[in-house]
C-alpha cells in the first residue's frame, strides 16, 4: 500500500508540474483541436477528468493507513486551481458570466465536498487548516463555484467553518483573517451574481450574532461581571 501512495504522490506532482506549464497547456489545445471538431467540449472534459481523478486519489489516501500530508492536500488544491486558468477552450460567453471556469454543478460539488471531508479531519486539519481555507476562500471568490450553490443546505460549510473560527481568538490570526476572507469572498461573489439574498441571510446573522455574544462575553470576564449571554 505504501508503494501505492507514494506513486499517487509521485503522479501528483508530475501532474501538476505539466498543468503550470503554458507550453504544455497549449500543445493540449492544439491537439484537440487537430482531433475535434468540437475540440472546446474535449478540453473541458478532460480538465473535468483531472479534477475527477485527483480527488479520487486524495481520497484514497485519507481512507489508507498513510497520513494525509500538506504536500498532498497543496498539490490537490493547485491541480483544480491549475484547471481554472484560462485558455481558448474557454467560451466567451460563460466567460462574461463566470469567469474562466467551464465546469458543471457535479464537480463543483465534488471540489466543495473534498474540502468539507478534509477540514473534518483533525490529523489533515492539523497540517493543512490554513490551506484548506485558502482553497474555501478560493471557492467563494469564483463565480464558477458560487453560481451553482442553490440551496441553504449548500453554503454551511463556508458559514460553519468561518463562525466556529472567527469567534475563536485562540486561533492563529492567519486563520482567523483567512475565515474573513471566506465569508467576505462568498458575499461578494454572491452579489455580484444576483444570488437571492435569502440564501445567505440566515447563516450570516447566526454567524453575526454568535460572533458578538463571544465578544461581549469575553468582555465581560475581563470587566469580572456575570456572564448574561
Amino acid at each position: 500500500e505504501g508503494s501505492t501512495i507514494t506513486k499517487r504522490r509521485e503522479a501528483a506532482r508530475r501532474l501538476e508540474q505539466k498543468l503550470a506549464s503554458p507550453q504544455f497547456r497549449q500543445k493540449i489545445v492544439s491537439e484537440a483541436k487537430e482531433c475535434q471538431d468540437d475540440w472546446r467540449h474535449a478540453v473541458a472534459e478532460m480538465w473535468k477528468l483531472v479534477i475527477h481523478k485527483t480527488i479520487i486519489s486524495v481520497e484514497k489516501v485519507l481512507r489508507s493507513r498513510s497520513k494525509l500530508t500538506r504536500p498532498d492536500v497543496q498539490t490537490c488544491f493547485s491541480i483544480i486551481k491549475l484547471c481554472d486558468i484560462p485558455d481558448e477552450s474557454a467560451v466567451p460567453e460563460e466567460a462574461m458570466l463566470r469567469g474562466t471556469f467551464r465546469l458543471e454543478r457535479k464537480e463543483v460539488r465534488a471540489v466543495i465536498n473534498v474540502c468539507a471531508e478534509l477540514i473534518d479531519n483533525n490529523d489533515v486539519l492539523e497540517v493543512a487548516e490554513l490551506d484548506i481555507l485558502d482553497m474555501l476562500a478560493y471557492i467563494a471568490g469564483s463565480r464558477g463555484y458560487v453560481v451553482y450553490l442553490r440551496s441553504q443546505a449548500e453554503y454551511t460549510i463556508f458559514f460553519e467553518e468561518v463562525s466556529v473560527r472567527i469567534k475563536d481568538e485562540s486561533l492563529p490570526l492567519d486563520v482567523r483573517q483567512k475565515s474573513a476572507e471566506v465569508f467576505y469572498n462568498l458575499c461578494s461573489t454572491a452579489e455580484e451574481l444576483g444570488i437571492t439574498m435569502n440564501l445567505l441571510v440566515a447563516g450570516c446573522i447566526k454567524m453575526v450574532a454568535e460572533w458578538c455574544a463571544n465578544a461581549y462575553r469575553n468582555s465581560h470576564n475581563e470587566a469580572g461581571g456575570s456572564e448574561r449571554i
